[in-house]
């Protein structure tokens, strides 16, 4: 468990697996994803999303289904927890960063 947690982690000190996870979070009520709109969408290679996706599926935090000829990528609930908790350290960070200028002014 204690490595699992800890490859979360380091997962998400990278630009792009923070940016992918926020974009199937904010996405998960429209239209369906697959690694190639995924990796259109945060600006990233699609050998390194298919990489990422690997992992996050590796870690439950998404699962993919064959619709067609595309793999559609959902989040699991674990995955959507993570996702938020992401978007709230975010919401904290430009908050404290807001604070940080209003204080120095």
């Amino acid at each position: 468990m204690k490595e699992q947690e800890d490859n979360l982690e380091q997962l998400f000190i990278n630009e792009k697996p923070y940016k992918m996870i926020i974009k199937l979070l904010r996405n998960r009520l429209k239209d369906d994803l697959c690694k190639h709109d995924l990796s259109k969408a945060v600006d990233s290679t699609y050998s390194h999303t298919v990489k990422v996706v690997d992992r996050f599926e590796e870690l439950e935090l998404i699962e993919t289904k064959k619709e067609g000829r595309k793999m559609v990528i959902t989040l699991t609930s674990k995955g959507v927890e993570v996702a938020k908790a992401l978007e709230n350290l975010e919401s904290v960070k430009t908050k404290k960063l807001d604070l940080e200028g209003v204080e120095s002014a």
